[in-house]
């Protein structure tokens, strides 16, 4: 509760976050490009250089949930 109180809860997300991986624009692609179909979550980790894991918490909403 101190943390809300000092207002100190403002925790980055999306691109604002130091680690983030993707753009917004990317996260809609991935998710896009995936629910058409035809594409694995491994090619899509090799296109974004990123791990096929990494590519499925985006399709399963895990992470940019907000998007």
């Amino acid at each position: 509760r101190d943390v809300y109180d000092r207002g100190r809860d403002n925790q980055p997300f999306g691109v604002e976050h130091y680690c983030a991986r993707f753009t917004e624009e990317q996260v809609r692609a991935v998710r896009e490009a995936y629910s058409r179909g035809g594409v694995s979550q491994r090619a899509l980790g090799a296109q974004y250089g990123v791990s096929n894991k990494a590519i499925s918490n985006v399709v399963l909403r895990r992470t940019w949930s907000h998007v």
